[in-house]
């Protein structure tokens, strides 16, 4: 088996994952999908594809959605809540992690921080082969 099959099945599991997470918030609210674009300022065709799991999830539309409803990006990306108030380190390479695409990988480096006023992220993009098309 492949390093990229793998791969493949990780990010589609994680957008599955997301997608779920996605379509549970706007039932909580008890919202339906037009309320909930209104609200967030999203494309409609972004939000249902996102909701549908069919291709990549944009990090920014997640984060209009986590402002809106006052709920941690982390919970919408990773499925946990924040623990820490005060401090929080994060360690080389350790930072909670989601593949978006073969070329992004988002690394939060607060993922366990309450209340915080920033999402600071490493976001690693593969370098394209010169021969790739």
């Amino acid at each position: 088996m492949s390093d990229n099959f793998l791969f493949s099945i990780n990010m589609e599991d994680q957008i599955r994952q997301i997608s779920e997470r996605l379509r549970g918030l706007r039932e909580i609210f008890e919202l339906t999908t037009e309320e909930l674009v209104t609200n967030c300022n999203i494309s409609l065709e972004e939000y249902q594809a996102a909701e549908a799991g069919n291709g990549d999830i944009s990090v920014s539309m997640l984060q209009k959605i986590a402002r809106r409803y006052n709920i941690p990006l982390d919970v919408l990306m990773f499925g946990k809540e924040p623990k820490m108030n005060s401090y929080f380190i994060t360690r080389a390479g350790m930072g909670t992690s989601i593949e978006r695409s073969k070329a992004y990988k988002y690394q939060s480096l607060a993922a366990g921080f309450k209340n915080r006023n920033a999402d600071p992220f490493i976001v690693t993009v593969e370098s394209k082969n010169e021969n790739d098309p």
